[in-house]
């Protein structure tokens, strides 16, 4: 453990989950810095799935919120890629 200003690695960490943060606790998965790094959590193969997110418990609301903007950003990438 280090603390954040020591560490340029740290700051960044906490930049990354604090995007991350924001865009749960106000309910806005469109929170512009999360959409950008949404693309770069990981996913399986064919991008259907993403592993690099976990929202619990099963039951919070945000999980369907989730689901939602999951399937939107889905459609979103295919026409990014082309698809």
């Amino acid at each position: 453990f280090v603390r954040s200003e020591l560490s340029n690695g740290v700051q960044l960490a906490d930049q990354l989950a604090y995007n991350v943060y924001r865009a749960f606790k106000d309910e806005n998965l469109d929170y512009q810095y999360f959409r950008m790094m949404l693309q770069y959590f990981y996913k399986n193969r064919d991008g259907t799935v993403m592993h690099g997110l976990k929202v619990w418990p099963e039951n919070s609301p945000l999980v369907g919120l989730t689901r939602t903007h999951w399937e939107g950003y889905q459609k979103t990438a295919l026409r990014w890629e082309g698809g």
